[in-house]
């Protein structure tokens, strides 16, 4: 048993227990990180009058996005923290999709595209540029923010 302990005197079962402590410790932490950076962020940001320009923001800044890459690598390897991530994951989408939601009915569009396909939208773009900024791929980013940008213009215009 000594062995398993790597000679500092632990056995096992103490073994177990500490890396079971760790990983406790491990959610604990990335629960509060999550709770304070995820829906109420996207609350503050984004008001009650639910403008796309501020979620588009929120949703096309690279370290947000790169966090949420890294979060879901973190979580394919440790299942505790896979759950913890989910459920931030379904708060946040939540979050995102009342206000985009509000943004679209505000703008009298809801009916010409669904507010969870406009989120999708706008979240996988910012997460794909992410991912491949991080990789020095940037063709076509710039083309595509303006596009976003000017389309989101043109939105607001209208009302």
């Amino acid at each position: 048993d000594s062995a398993a302990g790597g000679g500092v005197g632990l056995g096992a079962g103490q073994l177990a227990s500490l890396a079971h402590a760790r990983q406790d410790v491990r959610v604990a932490v990335l629960d509060r990180l999550l709770d304070d950076v995820g829906s109420p962020r996207v609350e503050r940001a984004v008001g009650r009058d639910g403008s796309l320009r501020r979620l588009w923001q929120i949703n096309a800044d690279p370290r947000g996005a790169a966090f949420t890459i890294e979060l879901a690598a973190l979580a394919n390897h440790r299942k505790a923290i896979r759950a913890e991530v989910a459920r931030y994951a379904e708060r946040f989408r939540a979050a995102q999709l009342d206000a985009v939601t509000a943004a679209l009915e505000a703008h009298g569009v809801a009916d010409q595209m669904p507010p969870i396909v406009a989120l999708l939208l706008m979240t996988g773009v910012s997460q794909v540029m992410a991912l491949e900024q991080a990789l020095g791929v940037t063709a076509g980013q710039d083309a595509t923010v303006t596009y976003i940008e000017d389309a989101i213009a043109r939105l607001e215009a209208r009302s």
